[in-house]
């Protein structure tokens, strides 16, 4: 997606856009939660990853329970504590 059609779909122009995808810390937390809205993800993890990646953790550990989130930590560093 272009920063032209991006902007078209967030109601912002260009120049924000470009000023997002540098890191501009002016950007308003309003604009970063519209541009997350438009890739279907939230401003967090916008900031902490790319929109396609396909390696983000965030979409398991929303859907997991209170069970499963359990197992995902003990897993999680089970692998770290290996590494």
């Amino acid at each position: 997606m272009s920063q032209t059609q991006l902007a078209e779909l967030c109601d912002c122009s260009v120049a924000t856009i470009s000023r997002l995808e540098t890191g501009d810390p002016s950007i308003t937390l309003q604009t970063l939660e519209t541009v997350a809205e438009v890739f279907g993800t939230d401003a967090l993890t916008l900031q902490m990853r790319g929109p396609n990646d396909e390696d983000d953790i965030g979409p398991y550990w929303a859907r997991a329970d209170a069970k499963e989130r359990k197992q995902i930590l003990s897993i999680v560093k089970t692998i770290v504590n290996e590494s």
